[in-house]
């Protein structure tokens, strides 16, 4: 815990202190002067005055800010020697620009020492055969290489995600090449339509290839309110959180009952084969969760599952309209299926539970649909399977490109990699703008940051090192925004200044930032209220 705290607080912090470095350090080029450069927030633990400069470290020493001498922006005090205000407006727009620079020159050596040390992850997709996506339908298989999209070259799986997250659902043109069995590759091309999500992202069903480590999660806050419930008697512990007294969080499954497990559907279909029983499950445990996950050790227990089934219905075809439909998977342990389960009808019989399909259609069998009134024919399985209790997190490990022969390629593929992460932003704003995207829904505050970033750093250090690239990126392009308060809304008040000759009157800057400020803090608050919601698992 404290390891995960230690490196998402470190990417956070170390963008917000070059950030604030790069208002000095550009301050100091047009010669103004710093009056605080502050490492951290609050009152000064230790201070020491160098130059015209006070340095200091806080009790929070979490990012930090920078005071140049004279700043009041409602005096314009220009008599103040090497304040901020003693220099033209254009000058002044130099020491505001320092900051967002700054990000980016971070996050420009960031890509490049990733691609100094790695290739990227290489362009090779994995589609989940058990379940119903966009992708499966379209034929796109596991270990496809994806060359292009739309006609635009793909150079990692990298691209294939900002691809299609910022498509709006609209279909999508995949070129890809499967490998053969004799060695040969065939280059094929099919389209796909992405699925929305209520935010406005897209999604295929598609995920880098390599293999995957299943870890135990159990939600916070329905920990929480488990154990609070606990306190006023006896209380049934939810689906997810019935292994909890057998499993931790953290915990990695190795194998059940000696047959290795590598995804969440294979476990189940594994707890299948033990309808009910306990089993005994193989994991590795971490030694000192709340110091660092580095120290492990491997251990067996005995724990009871849960007898499950799940229901196929493949190669649907729609009676009305004679069309294949997609495939309906329906999960005992999902109330909403439960329900579902009271809206269909097999060869003209209302099915009495998900056990009673398992008694007649363990063996596929092609039979007739009537699912909320409309006519269907398909192929019906039921199969066993089971639950330990608890919400599974999926590790992949991923499969990286070599790395690059030459520096001069690691600076060709840091800038390509730079110039990717800032022109996303134009199409995310413009899909914000047409209503097809949410702000608020994809906005992060610096409780999700630093859990992200501590999450990612536990996993993998190569995708830490680019996630610590684009948040510096992020906050380049954020702090440019032209909204008062920020860097931006300075910029465009200075420039303001420097074509009509004179500054906004100090009243109407007063009313201005309040307004800036309120909704800036609003907006705030309400982001922190989704990170914790997020952090607590609701």
């Amino acid at each position: 815990m404290l390891e995960l705290l230690f490196w998402g607080a470190l990417m956070l912090g170390l963008c917000i202190f070059i950030h604030e470095l790069g208002h000095y350090v550009f301050g100091r080029l047009v010669g103004v002067e710093a009056e605080i450069f502050s490492i951290g927030y609050g009152r000064g633990l230790w201070k020491k005055k160098i130059g015209v400069t006070t340095w200091q470290i806080t009790a929070f020493p979490l990012g930090g800010y920078v005071k140049f001498y004279g700043d009041d922006i409602y005096e314009h005090n220009a008599d103040v020697p090497g304040g901020f205000f003693s220099v033209g407006p254009l000058r002044r727009m130099v020491p505001v620009l320092g900051g967002p620079l700054f990000n980016l020159f971070l996050g420009a050596l960031i890509f490049l020492a990733f691609h100094l040390l790695s290739g990227p992850i290489a362009p090779v997709v994995h589609v989940d055969d058990q379940y119903i996506t966009a992708a499966r339908d379209a034929g796109l298989r596991s270990g496809d290489r994806v060359l292009a999209i739309n006609g635009q070259k793909v150079r990692s799986f990298e691209d294939i995600s900002q691809q299609v997250h910022l498509s709006s659902g609209e279909s999508l043109l995949f070129q890809v090449e499967r490998p053969g069995k004799d060695g040969q590759k065939q280059a094929l091309q099919t389209t796909i339509r992405p699925v929305v999500d209520d935010s406005g992202i897209a999604y295929v069903g598609v995920r880098p290839a390599g293999p995957m480590e299943i870890q135990v999660n159990f939600p916070l806050g329905e920990v929480i309110w488990y154990r609070f419930q606990s306190l006023f008697g006896s209380v049934e512990p939810q689906t997810g959180l019935k292994a909890l007294k057998y499993l931790q969080d953290g915990d990695v499954l190795l194998a059940i009952n000696g047959q290795a497990v590598e995804s969440v559907e294979q476990i189940q279909l594994i707890l299948g084969q033990h309808h009910g029983q306990t089993v005994q499950v193989r994991l590795r445990r971490e030694s000192l969760p709340w110091i660092s996950w580095r120290w492990s050790h491997v251990t067996t227990i005995d724990i009871p599952s849960t007898a499950e089934y799940r229901i196929d219905l493949h190669h649907l075809v729609d009676l009305y309209y004679n069309t294949p439909v997609s495939d309906i998977s329906l999960r005992s342990y999902v109330p909403e299926h439960q329900r579902g389960l009271e809206q269909l009808q097999i060869n003209s019989e209302r099915p009495a539970s998900f056990e009673s399909l398992y008694t007649r259609f363990a063996e596929p069998a092609v039979v007739d649909l009537q699912i909320a009134g409309n006519e269907y024919r398909g192929q019906i399985q039921a199969v066993r399977i089971g639950l330990l209790g608890f919400s599974p997190s999926v590790r992949i490990v991923n499969q990286y490109l070599p790395a690059h022969e030459s520096l001069l390629a690691s600076l060709a593929y840091a800038w390509s990699d730079l110039f990717s992460s800032v022109a996303v932003y134009p199409r995310f704003f413009a899909s914000i703008f047409a209503g097809r995207m949410s702000f608020l829904d994809n906005a992060a505050g610096p409780v999700k940051i630093i859990g992200i970033a501590g999450i990612v750093a536990r996993s993998d250090w190569r995708m830490y090192l680019r996630i610590f690239a684009s948040i510096s990126v992020a906050l380049f392009v954020m702090n440019l925004l032209p909204f008062p308060v920020l860097d931006g809304g300075h910029l465009m008040f200075f420039a303001w200044e420097a074509v009509a000759g004179r500054p906004l009157p100090a009243a109407w800057l007063d009313r201005i930032y309040r307004v800036a400020m309120s909704v800036l803090l609003m907006l705030f608050v309400f982001i922190m209220y989704k990170d914790v919601l997020w952090s607590l698992g609701l």
